[in-house]
C-alpha cells in the first residue's frame, strides 16, 4: 500500500505532524509519500517530512498556484496522489493555510474517495481494508474501512518528534502540467478570492445571561 500524506508547503503544523505520525505507524511494509502544492519556492515541510523518515516527497510547485483556492488545491493534490498510486491519503484536520480544514474535503471530492475526519488511530486489517478509531457524538468509535480513503487526523493523535537526522528519501518537483492539469483549472474564480480580516470589535465579558441575550438581540 502507498500512503500519501498531504501537507502545507511551509513549516509543518501540529495537524500535519499528527498525520505523518499515523502514517509512520502504518509504515512497515508500506510506502509513505509526502505531498505539498503551492507556488514555486522552497517547501520546508517536505524537508522536515523526509528527515522524519518519509521515503519520498513530491512538491507540486507552479506559479499558477500562487492564488489558488481550496478547490484547485484539492484537484492538484488528488492528481499527485493518483500519480503515486496512493490508496490511503492522510491530512491533518486543519492543515490548509487558513486552518479551515476544507482542502481535505476538496481532495476527496476530486478523487473520489471515502472521506472521514478526526481519526485518532489506524491499523491495517485485511488487504485493502483499514481499522480506525475516532471520537464522534461523545463516543469513541471503531470503524473498518474499505480503501481507497482519505482520512484527516486529529491533532491529539500520537505525534512524531521533529527529527534532526539526515534525510533518507528523495524530493521530486512537478508542475501542474506534469499532472495533466491545465492552468485554467486552477485560476482563481471571481467571487472566491479574498483575504481574512481581523475583527475590529473589542471582546468584553457579559456578566449575566440577561446581558448576553440583550447583546445578541442588538447585534
Amino acid at each position: 500500500m502507498t500512503i500519501a500524506v498531504c501537507v502545507e508547503p511551509k513549516a509543518l503544523g501540529s495537524a500535519s505532524r499528527a498525520a505523518l505520525a499515523l502514517a509512520r505507524g502504518l509504515a512497515p511494509g508500506h510506502d509513505i509519500v509526502a505531498i505539498a502544492a503551492g507556488p514555486a519556492g522552497p517547501a520546508p515541510a517536505l524537508t522536515e517530512a523526509l528527515r522524519a523518515g518519509v521515503g519520498r516527497a513530491i512538491h507540486v510547485a507552479d506559479a499558477a498556484l500562487d492564488q489558488a483556492e481550496f478547490p484547485a488545491l484539492g484537484l492538484v493534490l488528488a492528481a499527485a496522489a493518483r500519480r503515486v498510486g496512493a490508496s490511503l491519503i492522510l491530512t491533518g484536520t486543519s492543515s490548509d493555510q487558513e486552518g479551515r480544514g476544507v482542502v481535505p474535503a476538496a481532495i476527496a471530492h476530486s478523487l473520489p474517495a471515502l472521506f472521514i475526519t478526526g481519526i485518532e488511530e489506524a491499523a491495517a486489517a485485511a488487504e485493502s481494508r483499514l481499522i480506525v478509531r475516532l471520537r464522534a457524538g461523545g463516543s469513541r468509535r471503531r470503524l473498518e474501512l474499505q480503501l481507497p480513503a482519505l482520512l484527516t487526523v486529529a491533532r491529539h493523535a500520537r505525534v512524531v518528534a521533529t527529527a534532526d537526522g539526515k534525510s533518507t528519501g528523495s524530493e521530486e518537483t512537478l508542475t501542474i502540467a506534469d499532472l495533466g492539469i491545465d492552468a485554467a483549472c486552477v485560476s482563481p474564480r471571481p467571487g472566491l478570492v479574498g483575504t481574512l480580516e481581523r475583527s475590529k470589535r473589542r471582546m468584553t465579558v457579559a456578566k449575566s445571561a440577561d446581558e448576553l441575550v440583550r447583546r445578541w438581540l442588538v447585534e
